[in-house]
């Protein structure tokens, strides 16, 4: 069976190189292989799809650390009230709070250390 040929449109002829180490590497490769394609398209994949992530500003981590462990103990605290162990706990509060905490942690995305807007890389 032979493969379509693609129109000229189509053709990939630009080359985009990038350096990766080894631990990066292996990582690509797995999951390239989960997905039962090669490394090269499992990028081209991800780069297209709008399924990559943005990371973290590395000076915001803590914060967006303690952001979410402070997520976490909210839910665990809901989860309390909803099953009737915790009391005296306004469970719209627990969501307005939850709300907050999700808010602060997207503004992290939004804002570099200085208070400005981070450029798009």
């Amino acid at each position: 069976m032979s493969r379509k040929l693609l129109d000229s449109d189509e053709k990939r002829t630009l080359r985009f190189s990038v350096y990766v180490n080894a631990r990066e590497a292996n990582e690509l490769e797995r999951l390239a292989r989960n997905h039962n394609i090669n490394p090269t398209e499992y990028l081209r994949r991800a780069a297209l799809s709008n399924h990559v992530t943005k990371s973290v500003p590395s000076v915001s981590r803590v914060k967006w650390q303690q952001l979410g462990n402070l997520t976490g103990l909210l839910n665990q605290i809901a989860k309390g009230v909803n099953m009737g162990q915790v009391h005296n706990v306004s469970p719209i509060f627990l969501e307005e709070l939850k709300s907050e905490v999700s808010k602060l942690r997207l503004e992290i995305f939004k804002y570099g250390t200085e208070g400005k807007p981070t450029k798009e890389k």
